[in-house]
């Protein structure tokens, strides 16, 4: 399933103003459009930068998603922000944590995915149609390889001790009862 995730970097070569595909390069067709997708994407830079500020053993994994929405920014006209360095926590995060991390970054993913498909339908040219298209799929991806890592990431459960079995004392027999 990481292997999808690799997909997303072909949308950093696009151009949401038609310079990208032998465009005329003009201004920016839906500014309101490209400035909420930059908005998304910077959003979306600062969540990972906080759950690796807090996990950094996760960088090997979440550092290339960090990237491809860094090449989104940019693909929209903004400027990513360097990567964050990493830090290390200072108290150890409970069993789970992280688990609960990753499963709000892929809940932030599945919402900016969401997005992109109304995004994609209020597009006036089909340059930032294709490139909202491969944003929003891109963030998908995101959303799958996310969720495993969280359900991965889960603590096992404790096993429970199984009841003990109990014996039912046997009525003692009273001599002469019927039985």
């Amino acid at each position: 399933m990481l292997a999808a995730a690799s997909a997303c970097s072909k949308s950093r070569s696009a151009s949401p103003n038609g310079g990208g595909s032998g465009g005329n390069g003009s201004a920016d067709p839906d500014p309101g459009l490209l400035a909420g997708l930059r908005s998304v994407e910077a959003g979306l830079i600062t969540q990972y930068d906080a759950v690796l500020a807090q996990f950094p053993e996760l960088a090997v994994k979440l550092a290339p998603l960090r990237a491809d929405h860094g090449g989104h920014l940019a693909a929209a006209g903004g400027t990513a922000p360097a990567p964050a360095p990493a830090a290390t926590p200072t108290p150890t995060p409970s069993a789970g944590a992280s688990a609960t991390a990753l499963a709000g970054l892929a809940g932030a993913e599945r919402a900016a995915a969401n997005a992109r498909i109304g995004d994609c339908g209020n597009a006036h040219g089909p340059e930032l149609a294709r490139l909202l298209a491969s944003i929003g799929g891109c963030e998908a991806a995101h959303s799958a390889v996310l969720t495993e890592l969280a359900r991965t990431a889960q603590p096992a459960p404790t096993a429970q001790p199984a009841p003990r079995k109990t014996r039912k004392p046997v009525p003692a027999k009273t001599p002469g009862a019927v039985e």
